[in-house]
C-alpha cells in the first residue's frame, strides 16, 4: 500500500492574509508536494458585505480582496475546495442585495469565480 500526502490549507481571508506566512506556506507545499491539496474555504474575507459592515469597511470594495484571494488560489492550485463563510457573502449579495451596482459586481464576482475555480 502506497501512502498519499496531503496538506490542507484553510481561511486566508483574501488581502488580510499575511504575505510571509503565505509565502512560507506556499513554500512548503512546493517541497513537500503532497498528492491532495485542499482548501477548506474563508480564500476571501468581503468584509465589505458583511451585515453590519462599517461605513469604513464598506468604503474598500471587494476587487482587491477577490484579487487576493484568486491569486492565492493560482498559486496554492487545491484539488479539492470548499468555501467558507466569508466567501459565500459574494453568492448571497448576487440576490439578496437591495444596491444594483453591489448585486451585478457580486454576480460578476461569483462568475468570474465559477468559471477560474
Amino acid at each position: 500500500m502506497s501512502f498519499k500526502k496531503f496538506i490542507v490549507g484553510t481561511d486566508n481571508h483574501g488581502e488580510l492574509g499575511c504575505p510571509i506566512a503565505i509565502k512560507k506556506f506556499l513554500d512548503f507545499c512546493e517541497d513537500w508536494k503532497p498528492h491532495y491539496r485542499i482548501h477548506l474555504g474563508d480564500v476571501f474575507d468581503f468584509a465589505c458585505l458583511r451585515r453590519g459592515a462599517s461605513q469604513e469597511d464598506k468604503a474598500d470594495g471587494v476587487s482587491e480582496d477577490f484579487n487576493a484571494g484568486m491569486n492565492f488560489l493560482e498559486a496554492y492550485r487545491p484539488h479539492f475546495l470548499t468555501l467558507g463563510n466569508h466567501d459565500d457573502r459574494i453568492w448571497m449579495n448576487t440576490v439578496k442585495c437591495a444596491d444594483g451596482i453591489l448585486r451585478e459586481r457580486c454576480q460578476e464576482l461569483a462568475a468570474a469565480s465559477e468559471r477560474r475555480f
